[in-house]
């Protein structure tokens, strides 16, 4: 249904639903995510990127990022092994590409929750102006990482969530995900 609303509204798909895989990292002693930040290296399949991440407030355009190309996922985390990070998880997701002028529109699917999406755009108005051309409601989004995705389906806490080494779609639903009570 939204794939149809997507290519109604002129949106052309860039790639289709592809596996993506990330680890993030940090230092022994946490200094990044005392400042709520990590460095991610992710595989889209097409690119490997290393990024720093930074989460400034919970806002749109509240993660800060930097990003740099690389040629070789398993070389780039040898790298930040070696410079004396750790790595603190690895994670997979799903995710398909659309774009409609300058708005980007992923799908996004990761372990144990329902599929979701992201809109961005260079100007707030322009992502209001086409969540409301989705029908989506403006009240329920989130401008944050993964995070609320799960805090939204699961009874967790983001220690809990930070402290999972592992999201591959082949693991089994950790325990500590427990449904939250039906209201």
């Amino acid at each position: 249904m939204l794939r149809q609303k997507l290519a109604k509204l002129g949106a052309r798909q860039v790639y289709p639903m592809r596996l993506m895989r990330r680890r993030n990292f940090d230092f022994p002693d946490k200094r990044l995510d005392s400042v709520k930040s990590w460095v991610r290296l992710r595989d889209e399949g097409d690119k490997v990127e290393l990024m720093l991440k930074q989460s400034v407030g919970n806002q749109m355009g509240d993660i800060r990022e930097t990003p740099v190309i690389v040629d070789d996922f398993e070389k780039a985390s040898q790298f930040l092994l070696s410079i004396g990070m750790i790595q603190k998880s690895e994670q997979e997701s799903r995710r398909e590409l659309w774009v409609y002028k300058n708005v980007e529109i992923m799908l996004d699917e990761w372990p144990w929750v329902k599929p979701f999406i992201e809109i961005e755009a260079p100007e707030k108005q322009l992502v209001i102006d086409f969540a409301q051309q989705l029908d989506l409601s403006w009240d329920q989004a989130i401008f944050d990482t993964v995070e609320p995705v799960y805090y939204n389906e699961y009874d967790v806490t983001r220690q809990q969530i930070h402290a999972l080494e592992t999201m591959r779609f082949s693991d089994p639903i950790p325990k500590i995900l427990k449904p939250k009570a039906k209201k």
